[in-house]
């Protein structure tokens, strides 16, 4: 059995889309009425077999009528949907799941008995189960609208007619939408207003709520509520009556009553490293990402020089904001190169649903279903043989070091190279080595390691089943030599050989 998803530290998360499951699974079932409680054993079986940890269920909670309506009218919404799914309809309409109008599973998907009997299936396989939160604002039909609207940022009037893009009238009052401060807001979200205590109050007690629920949160644009950003964004409006910033007391209730709760923070702006201080798990390793699917891959080295920030990122292809990465990168050999890169860094790794086949259209989350695609049979072999080698390996299970490449004079190629070392106190080691690159690339890997020297090991690659037997002295001196093809990636496990 698999040890908790409270005290794995670099875990393998995978995000699955609420309403595309239930879908998937009413289909598995011809059955129209399925919910979450239905979601097949076979599925959940895959899940612990590919050896998740955790499945993130983005899109859980109850959306309301004004969101949906504004979905399908809105051409700010409308406009992106050929795009994504070219024969879309009304009835695909769903509205964001980050405009949430009610944080409780809807009669649609189950509602809350069936998310625990998922969520019980899931322990039973050693998964943990993550969910949703977002701080920043509510839908517009929220009930805190109309009971408790002291809670939201206000407007006036002529701020409505002048500004339609960011505030609205509604139940008598002008309310600001949700926003960030480089864009218009969010027409489907009102703005929570962090200023005040009552507001942080309520949305710690809701956070205590889903953390019953679930054994994580991802939390939506975290660094919005930040007292710099918030200042930023609302700058303009009377101070209110909360000090400090909203997330080290909420986080600190949340794991006094589930000490193993894990936060997750999306977020941007070079914020990351001020989040993981104010007591988040991991956070969003955007720039990675960027550098991975834009930039040289010598200029990913960057990213690799703070451990202690890279253990609490979390590392990604893709996601639902993102292009799929089949899209972004469609060389497949240099994909699978990037794959085998980010789930052999410390931190947790994302992968997202249709990452393993390939699949080329993104999905918009204001609507329910998503363009048909056949899978790849290649991307699909690869991403098997890849969960098969990082569950048999000490890769996210013991302790991270980057190894450095060596070159030598005429050969710049090891700056292609990333290597990393990952050991279990039990002694297992696994050796990653990635060429990033369209050229074979060399380098030497100086490895110091307790125990390496004056002896003989065997290098097995998990990847492609080619063998190597190496004296300890030359690698913990000059360093192992190794020459990789163009987006060759390698996971050794280092064995040592015994005396005869």
């Amino acid at each position: 059995m698999k040890a908790p998803f409270s005290v794995i530290p670099h875990p393998l998360i995978f995000e699955v889309n609420a309403r595309q499951l239930v879908q998937r699974t009413a289909r598995h079932l011809d059955r129209d009425d399925a919910t979450l409680a239905d979601v097949p054993a076979s599925v959940v079986e895959g899940w612990a077999r590919a050896g998740y940890h955790a499945i993130w269920l983005m899109g859980a909670w109850t959306t309301g009528q004004i969101g949906r309506r504004l979905s399908a009218e809105e051409p700010v919404f409308v406009r992106h949907y050929p795009s994504v799914l070219p024969d879309w309809t009304r009835d695909d309409v769903c509205g964001s799941p980050y405009a949430v109008a009610d944080y409780a599973v809807p009669d649609a998907f189950g509602g809350p008995d069936a998310l625990t009997d998922l969520r019980q299936r899931l322990h039973a396989s050693g998964i943990g189960l993550i969910l949703d939160f977002v701080p920043n604002h509510t839908a517009r039909d929220h009930a805190w609208v109309t009971a408790h609207p002291e809670l939201y940022v206000h407007g006036s009037p002529e701020q409505a007619e002048a500004d339609p893009a960011n505030y609205a009238a509604q139940d008598g009052h002008v309310i600001a939408f949700g926003r960030d401060p480089y864009f218009p807001g969010w027409i489907d979200t009102f703005q929570l207003d962090y200023r005040r205590r009552e507001t942080r109050d309520r949305m710690t007690d809701t956070l205590v709520r889903i953390a019953d629920q679930c054994d994580g949160l991802r939390c939506d644009m975290a660094m919005l509520v930040l007292k710099e950003i918030f200042e930023r964004t609302w700058g303009h409006l009377p101070d209110g009556n909360a000090e400090g910033e909203f997330w080290p007391d909420a986080i600190d209730e949340v794991r006094a009553l589930y000490p193993g709760f894990r936060f997750i923070a999306e977020t941007y702006w070079g914020l990351e490293w001020r989040l993981q201080l104010l007591g988040f798990d991991y956070t969003y390793n955007k720039s990675l990402y960027d550098t991975l699917v834009h930039g040289d891959p010598a200029a990913a080295r960057g990213h690799f020089l703070s451990r202690e920030v890279l253990s609490r990122s979390v590392q990604f292809l893709e996601n639902h904001d993102e292009p799929r990465a089949a899209a972004a990168i469609p060389h497949a050999e240099r994909r699978r190169a990037a794959t085998v890169l980010i789930t052999a860094l410390p931190g947790a790794r994302l992968i997202h649903d249709g990452q393993t086949e390939a699949r080329q259209w993104q999905h918009s989350i204001h609507l329910a279903r998503r363009q048909a695609e056949e899978p790849d049979p290649d991307e699909l072999a690869f991403f098997d043989r890849l969960f098969l080698a990082l569950n048999d390996s000490a890769v996210g299970q013991g302790t991270w070091r980057h190894v450095e490449t060596h070159g030598w004079p005429g050969n710049d190629t090891h700056r292609n190279l990333y290597a990393f070392l990952w050991e279990t106190a039990e002694g297992d080691r696994d050796l990653v080595v990635v060429n990033m690159a369209a050229t074979v690339s060399e380098a030497n890997l100086p490895l110091h390691f307790h125990g390496i020297a004056g002896r003989r090991w065997q290098l097995a690659d998990r990847l492609s089943d080619a063998v190597y037997e190496r004296d300890g002295d030359p690698m913990s001196g000059q360093g192992l030599y190794v020459r990789l093809e163009p987006y060759q990636r390698q996971i050794f496990a280092m064995t040592r050989i015994a005396e005869a």
